[in-house]
């Protein structure tokens, strides 16, 4: 079947109409007419002249390491979908999942976005976006304290080492000073307590210390490098 119409143009997608919906059966090549083989008879044939969208762009420019950073479009047009791409710039393992960003190292990502084509627009990418992916701030120093004598952790000195896990990066750098006056084996047994328990939690690398001139009954973590 050959269409004649002044308003197709060059690009232009042809639909036929079915029983499940409109599915697409050629496109124009020239303006004015177009050429469509059936093997079946449609309901309709419809030509449908597509716009071009608004120019996409990505707005987030900045996140950290550990947290998944979601990403904000501005532009586009129509009802399509919005996915994106992404490649490593300076940083590794850079991943895009469910429209947020996450990085396993500080650096940059490369990132572009798609709107997807609807009945009435083009899709259309953005320009690629560095965004840059930063480690986190070192967390504050965590004290665990102790019983006296004990080198038993308390419930309470688990949740405080619970709570600073999870602002630790694998990887991390601390350092654990156990005290203890006068008694090494304590202050070392507390400091090994800690520790033990913070690698249960998360991948870290561990400097052990004592401190015997003190009578506090505790261990202190710091955490050196995230």
């Amino acid at each position: 079947m050959t269409i004649t119409d002044p308003n197709i143009q060059a690009g232009d997608t042809i639909y036929v109409l079915t029983s499940k919906g409109l599915s697409p059966a050629g496109t124009a090549t020239v303006n004015g007419t177009v050429t469509v083989t059936f093997s079946s008879d449609p309901l309709y044939a419809i030509t449908s002249s597509m716009v071009a969208q608004a120019v996409l762009s990505i707005t987030s420019t900045s996140g950290h390491v550990g947290t998944a950073l979601h990403l904000v479009t501005s532009g586009g047009s129509g009802a399509g979908a919005l996915s994106f791409g992404v490649v490593n710039g300076t940083a590794t393992g850079c991943a895009v999942t469910a429209g947020a960003l996450t990085s396993q190292s500080a650096g940059t990502c490369i990132v572009t976005a798609t709107k997807a084509a609807d009945p009435n627009y083009d899709a259309v990418t953005s320009n690629a976006t560095t965004i840059a992916m930063a480690l986190p701030a070192n967390p504050s120093k965590v004290t665990a304290s102790f019983a006296t004598g004990s080198s038993t952790l308390s419930a309470r000195a688990k949740a405080e080492l619970r709570a600073l896990a999870k602002k630790l990066l694998p990887g991390a750098a601390v350092t654990v000073t156990g005290y203890a006056k006068g008694h090494l084996a304590l202050a070392k047994s507390r400091a090994s307590a800690v520790a033990k328990y913070l690698r249960q939690l998360v991948r870290i690398r561990v400097t052990l210390k004592t401190v015997l001139t003190s009578h506090a009954n505790q261990t202190s973590v710091t955490t050196n490098k995230q």
